[in-house]
């Protein structure tokens, strides 16, 4: 890490003791790096601040983090996919899923795939009952991996598995 990097990191969490989200906001808008909405995420889920506080950060978080798409922006998907597992939050979690199967099918997997092994199951079964009706493209791909991930296949078996259900 650089000391540019280091320093920005320091910033981030003196913002998030002091309550500034808004210099969080400000930091990332000012450098759009992603890797520091990912440390601003961890510190505030690895410190030891109220659920209520987390909760309201994960959520001024979310909307900064940029659109998921195949390559480059990509690389944060298991970072978004521990905040909404964090909060369990169906109205950030079903409209993302969504654009993901219209936009980005793989992306939709990877997402489901990872909701499916950190989720609760109150929560996975509140984001299959709030998918829109009649998106069965929508309800396979989140099918696909509640299934592949109950069967009793090791996490490479259950990933060809996957992969071969997309082709």
């Amino acid at each position: 890490m650089t000391f540019f990097h280091w320093r920005l990191h320091q910033a981030i969490g003196i913002a998030l003791e002091s309550r500034r989200l808004d210099v969080v906001s400000a930091i990332y808008k000012r450098t759009n790096n992603v890797s520091l909405l990912v440390y601003a995420m961890e510190a505030v889920m690895d410190s030891g601040s109220s659920l209520s506080y987390r909760d309201h950060v994960l959520r001024s978080l979310f909307p900064l983090f940029p659109q998921l798409t195949i390559g480059q922006g990509s690389e944060h998907i298991h970072a978004i996919t521990r905040l909404l597992v964090t909060l369990s939050d169906v109205s950030l979690t079903v409209p993302l899923l969504s654009s993901l199967v219209e936009k980005e099918k793989l992306l939709a997997y990877q997402l489901a795939f990872d909701l499916v092994e950190g989720g609760s199951q109150d929560y996975l079964e509140s984001i299959r009952s709030e998918l829109p009706a009649g998106d069965n493209v929508c309800m396979n791909v989140f099918d696909t991996h509640r299934v592949y991930s109950c069967s009793p296949l090791t996490r490479q078996q259950r990933r060809y598995m996957i992969n071969f259900a997309l082709y």
